[in-house]
């Protein structure tokens, strides 16, 4: 159950995020901070990310609700840096995949926030209004393609800001890359107001935008599952 504290301290929040929108405050506005501390139940996942559109102002946000204390760190992340794409296996167990490997060089400055180091992103925008943001989905299952590029989830979504400005390109990549990682979805905003929701299901990519994403929401559900909780 969610206490009373909690829902009161969300519901503050809520407002300030309304009346910051109220006042015209243009452009995209990443609220790198809009944890609300709920508190969850000891089963519960109750991870959210959104975006609200008001006056022609966008407020993009994301609460990361855990069960335990999620140390992390607030990373910037310069333009002009080169990188690679790594797997899980090659990060973690020093396997070698069979998968080709996609180098970039950073074309975006970035503000993230990342639980281990530079470049393993649970979250952030980039300074072209792309915002990125994860949240857990049990049922997820990445794809499986030898031919494709094969990244660690959290440096996929760094590679997203280094290399994007629109959701229809971070759209695009989920198409023509394979991740690995956790059980993960993602949600994906930009500075047009435009939003995704990103799964993996049963090994395929389910990409959800456009007019097929009326509530700009997403959870720890699939966004179909969440549509039809409504």
């Amino acid at each position: 159950m969610i206490g009373d504290d909690a829902v009161n301290r969300a519901e503050s929040v809520y407002s300030t995020v309304m009346t910051v929108m109220s006042n015209g405050i243009a452009g995209l506005v990443l609220v790198v901070v809009v944890t609300f501390f709920l508190t969850p139940g000891p089963d519960a996942l109750a991870c959210s990310s959104f975006l609200l559109e008001k006056d022609g102002a966008i407020v993009a946000g994301r609460n990361l609700d855990s069960q335990k204390f999620t140390a992390g760190v607030v990373v910037i992340n310069h333009r002009g840096i080169w990188k690679e794409s790594r797997s899980w296996n090659e990060l973690a167990y020093g396997r070698s995949v069979p998968n080709p490997h996609l180098s970039w060089v950073s074309k975006y400055g970035s503000i993230t926030f990342n639980t281990f180091c530079r470049d393993f992103v649970d979250g952030g925008m980039n300074e072209a209004g792309l915002f990125i943001q994860e949240m857990t989905l049990v049922e997820n299952k990445y794809p499986e393609d030898p031919t494709k590029p094969r990244f660690f989830m959290m440096l996929w979504m760094q590679y997203l800001l280094d290399s994007f400005e629109s959701v229809d390109q971070v759209v695009a990549s989920a198409r023509e890359v394979v991740i690995d990682g956790w059980n993960w979805h993602f949600f994906a905003a930009d500075a047009e107001g435009n939003t995704a929701a990103i799964e993996f299901i049963d090994g395929k990519p389910v990409l959800t935008f456009g007019e097929a994403m009326p509530i700009t929401v997403l959870c720890n559900e699939t966004y179909a599952t969440e549509m039809d909780l409504l």
